[in-house]
C-alpha cells in the first residue's frame, strides 16, 4: 500500500554542494612576489576537494574502484565531510560490499552525533542487506535527532508494515502529523491504512471505527491545504463508500469549483449525484459537460441511461441515438434503443438494430438483441435465424461471453414455431448454461393456452429425460406438465420417483422443497387419497409456515367435503391475512359459510370473489349455488349456464342444468362459438423486460398466485 522510499545512497551522484569547498570571491589579492602563505587546513582542504573531484571523475566513468580509493583518499584529509562518506558508502554497496559500507555510515553517525542525515543513509544501507531490524535501530535513532523530519517516519512506517506491524505504523504515522513540519503526506499514508483497516476489518464496529478515522485523518490533512485535489478525491470516495452521500457531493463540488474544466471530476460528480439519488442534478452535469464536449459517445450514453432511469424515455431516446452516431462501433446505445422500443414499438427497435448492425454486421450481441425482439414480435421463424447467427458469431468470439438467456429463448422460439423435436436440444444446452433454465421455461409452458403445444412439450421433458434419467429437478417439471394437464396418476409416478432420487442427497432440500410438496399433494387429492393430501399439505407447510396456497388449498379440501369447518375457516384467514384480494381465497370462505348454512355471509364473500374474478366457472357455480338457498332460482340459473358456457365438460353444472330443465345444447354451441373466437385471437406469450434480454434468465415460480388456488377448483 505504501511504496517503499529508494535507498538515498542509492540514488547515483550527488552533486558537490559544501561552502568549505568553494573559492571565496571576496579572498585578498596576492602580495607583492606573488606568493602567498597557505596553512596546513587549507592545504589538506585543497587535496582532500582534489581526492573527491578525482574519485567524481572516476564514478562517471564507472570506473567504481579507482572512485572508492580517491574518497577513501579524501576523507584522511577531511574525515568531517559528510559528502565524501555517502559516496564511499555508495561505491562500496556497488561492490557488494555493503557491511563495510555499514560500518563507514557509523564511524560518520557517531562523528555527527546532532545530524540525523547519516542515520538515515545507515538505515537505507541495513534496507539493502535485509537487515530489518537494524534498518528500523537506525531510522529510530535518526528520528530523536531529527523528530520533525517527515521522511523518516515514512521510511519507519514502510518497515513496521513489512514487518506487520500496521499499528506500530500507525502510532508512529499519528505522532508524526503532530511533529512533524510538513505532515500532510504523513496524514495521507495514515488515511490509507485507516481506510484498509475499514476494508478489511469482519467485526462491524471495528471497521466502522476505522472507517471514521480515516474520514477524519483525511480532514484534517485538508486543513493543511484545502486546495489539494488528491485529498479531496480521496476524502469524496471515502463518503462514497460510507454512503455519507451528501458530504460526498460537497466534496465533490469543492473539487469542482477548483477545476471547472476537468471532465473526469464533472463525471465524479455526476456518479455521486446518481448514487445520492440526485438524477436531476446528475443530468444537469453531463448536460453540461455535453457542451465542451459534443463528440463524446459515452457523455450522450451516460446522459440517456438517467434519463432512462428518471422515466424519460423520450430523452432517453434521443441522448442514445446521439451516442450511436457518434460512435458507430460501439453497440451499447443500439441495444439500449431496442430495448426502450421493444414493448410499444417494435418496428422501431428493429430499425435501431438495422441500423448498428449495418456497421456492425457480424456483432453477436445485436443479432442476439435482434432474436429477443422478433420473439416478441412472434416471429418465430426469423427470431430462430436470428438467434443461430448469432449463436455462429459468439461460437467465434467468445462462446463465454454469451447471456445466460439465449438458448432458452432460442429452445421458447422453436416451441412457439411447433418445432418441439428441436426444443430438447436447444433447452439441453440451456440448462448447462444457466440452472434457471428449464423452471423458466416451464413458466412460459404453463402460459401457453394450445393444448397440443402443451401436449408436445411432455414429449420435450421426456427427450430431456433420456439425457439425464436420474435428473430429479428434471422429471419435478415433468411432474408439474402432467398434473397440468391432468394426468394425475403418471404424476403422482413421477413425484413418487423424485422423492426416491431426492431423499437423502445433498439436493434433498432444493429439490423437496414446499412447492413440490404442494403439487405432489394436490395430484393425490386429484386422485382422492385425501389423507395422504393432508399429509402433504402439513409437509408443505412444516417447510413454508407462510405458505398461503397450501393453507387455501386444505380449507377447500374441507369445504368440499363438509369437515373440518371451522379448521378451514382459520385456514383461509390465514391464507387471506396474507393475500386479502385474492378472488379464489375469497371464495373458499365464502364456501365454507355455504356449508355452515351462513347463507348470507356466503353470498357477500362469493359475490366479492366473483367481482375480482368475473368468469371463473367454479365461483359462478357456487354464486348459483347460494342463490338458490336464498330463494332467488332465476338468478341461480344465470349463473350456473354462465359456468357451463365457459366450462362445458363440468358434470355437476351439467347435472344441475338438466334436473330444472334446460336445454343444454344452445349452451354447448354458444361456448364453442366463444371457445373458436378466443382460439382466432393470437396467443401471445409473456414479454421479455430489460432483464430478461439482458442479464438473467426469468426466475418467476411455475404456478401464478391465482392458478394455485383456482387449480383445484
Amino acid at each position: 500500500m505504501i511504496a517503499a522510499t529508494g535507498c538515498i545512497i542509492l540514488s547515483g551522484c550527488q552533486t558537490l554542494n559544501n561552502a568549505e569547498w568553494t573559492t571565496d570571491p571576496s579572498s585578498p589579492d596576492l602580495p607583492p612576489g606573488g606568493i602567498i602563505e597557505i596553512s596546513e587546513d587549507d592545504r589538506a582542504f585543497s587535496k582532500a576537494l582534489a581526492h573527491f573531484s578525482r574519485g567524481h571523475l572516476h564514478e562517471l566513468n564507472q570506473e567504481y574502484d579507482a572512485a572508492l580509493a580517491q574518497y577513501r583518499l579524501a576523507l584522511t584529509y577531511d574525515p568531517d565531510h559528510q559528502d565524501t562518506y555517502l559516496r564511499v558508502a555508495l561505491n562500496l554497496i556497488r561492490r557488494d560490499r555493503t557491511d563495510e559500507a555499514i560500518d563507514i555510515l557509523r564511524q560518520l553517525s557517531d562523528r555527527k552525533p546532532d545530524s540525523a542525515q547519516p542515520l538515515i543513509w545507515l538505515g537505507s544501507a541495513h534496507r539493502h542487506n535485509r537487515g530489518m531490524d537494524a534498518a528500523i535501530t537506525a531510522y529510530q535513532k535518526a528520528l530523536e535527532r531529527a523528530p520533525d523530519n517527515a521522511g523518516i517516519y515514512i521510511q519507519l512506517v514502510d518497515l513496521y508494515i513489512q514487518q506487520g506491524a500496521e499499528q506500530d505504523a500507525m502510532d508512529l504515522l499519528s505522532l508524526g502529523t503532530r511533529k512533524a513540519d510538513e505532515p500532510k503526506d504523513l496524514y495521507r499514508v495514515l488515511g490509507e491504512l485507516y481506510m484498509r483497516h475499514a476494508a478489511l476489518s469482519t467485526d462491524v464496529d471495528d471497521s466502522r471505527h476505522y472507517m471514521d478515522k480515516a474520514i477524519h485523518t483525511y480532514k484534517e490533512a485538508l486543513e493543511l491545504d484545502p486546495r489539494d485535489a488528491t485529498l479531496l478525491s480521496t476524502l469524496g470516495d471515502l463518503y462514497l463508500r460510507d454512503r455519507q452521500f451528501e458530504q460526498a457531493i460537497e466534496v465533490f463540488e469543492r473539487v469542482e469549483s477548483l477545476y471547472p474544466d476537468d471532465i473526469a471530476v464533472k463525471e465524479r460528480l455526476a456518479y455521486t449525484y446518481e448514487l445520492a439519488g440526485q438524477l436531476e442534478d446528475a443530468v444537469r452535469v453531463l448536460e453540461e459537460m455535453t457542451v465542451t464536449q459534443p463528440t463524446n459517445a459515452r457523455l450522450f450514453f451516460a446522459l440517456g441511461a438517467m434519463y432512462e432511469r428518471l422515466e424519460q424515455d423520450d430523452h432517453a431516446i434521443l441522448n442514445y441515438q446521439l451516442a450511436a452516431r457518434l460512435d458507430r462501433s460501439d453497440p451499447a446505445a443500439y441495444l439500449k434503443l431496442a430495448v426502450l422500443h421493444m414493448e410499444d414499438d417494435p418496428d422501431a427497435a428493429m430499425a435501431a438494430l438495422r441500423d448498428g448492425l449495418t456497421f456492425m454486421p457480424d456483432n453477436p450481441r445485436m443479432l442476439e438483441m435482434q432474436g429477443y425482439v422478433l420473439f416478441n414480435k412472434q416471429d418465430y421463424p426469423k427470431a430462430i435465424k436470428s438467434f443461430r447467427q448469432a449463436e455462429e458469431e459468439w461460437i467465434l468470439e467468445d462462446v463465454d461471453a454469451m447471456t445466460p438467456n439465449f438458448y432458452l429463448y432460442l429452445a421458447l422460439s422453436y416451441y412457439f414455431d411447433d418445432q418441439p423435436d428441436e426444443v430438447s436440444d436447444v433447452l439441453w444446452e440451456a440448462m448447462d448454461r444457466n440452472p434457471d433454465a428449464l423452471e423458466a421455461f416451464a413458466h412460459f409452458i404453463f402460459q401457453d393456452d394450445d393444448e397440443d403445444r402443451i401436449g408436445k412439450a411432455v414429449s420435450i421433458f421426456n427427450a430431456l429425460r433420456e439425457k439425464s434419467p436420474d435428473d430429479a429437478a428434471l422429471l419435478t417439471m415433468l411432474a408439474y406438465v402432467h398434473s397440468f394437464r391432468k394426468e394425475y396418476a403418471r404424476a403422482l409416478d413421477i413425484f413418487d420417483e423424485v422423492k426416491g432420487l431426492a431423499a437423502g442427497t445433498e439436493d434433498e432440500e432444493l429439490i423437496l422443497n414446499p412447492r413440490f410438496y404442494f403439487w405432489y399433494a394436490a395430484a393425490h387429492e386429484r386422485e382422492d387419497m385425501h389423507e395422504r393430501a393432508e399429509e402433504l399439505f402439513y409437509k408443505c407447510l412444516e417447510l413454508d409456515p407462510q405458505n398461503a396456497e397450501a393453507y387455501n388449498y386444505l380449507a377447500y379440501m374441507w369445504a368440499e367435503k363438509g369437515i373440518n369447518l371451522e379448521k378451514a375457516k382459520e385456514y383461509v384467514l390465514i391464507a387471506l391475512d396474507q393475500r386479502p384480494d385474492s378472488g379464489a381465497f375469497i371464495d373458499t370462505l365464502g364456501w365454507i359459510y355455504y356449508q355452515q348454512g351462513r347463507y348470507e355471509e356466503a353470498y357477500k364473500e362469493i359475490k366479492r370473489a366473483a367481482d375480482i374474478i368475473p368468469d371463473d366457472p367454479t365461483i359462478l357455480d357456487h354464486l348459483g349455488d347460494i342463490y338458490l338457498k336464498l330463494d332467488e332460482p332465476e338468478k341461480a340459473m344465470a349463473k350456473w349456464q354462465r359456468s357451463f358456457v365457459i366450462d362445458p365438460d363440468n358434470e355437476e353444472v351439467s347435472q344441475k342444468l338438466t334436473e330444472y330443465g334446460v336445454d343444454l345444447e344452445p349452451l354447448k354451441a354458444k361456448a364453442k362459438r366463444e371457445q373458436e373466437d378466443q382460439e382466432e385471437a393470437v396467443t401471445e406469450p409473456p414479454a421479455l423486460d430489460d432483464e430478461d434480454v439482458q442479464e438473467s434468465a426469468p426466475t418467476e415460480d411455475a404456478e401464478n398466485e391465482e392458478d394455485a388456488a383456482a387449480f383445484i377448483k
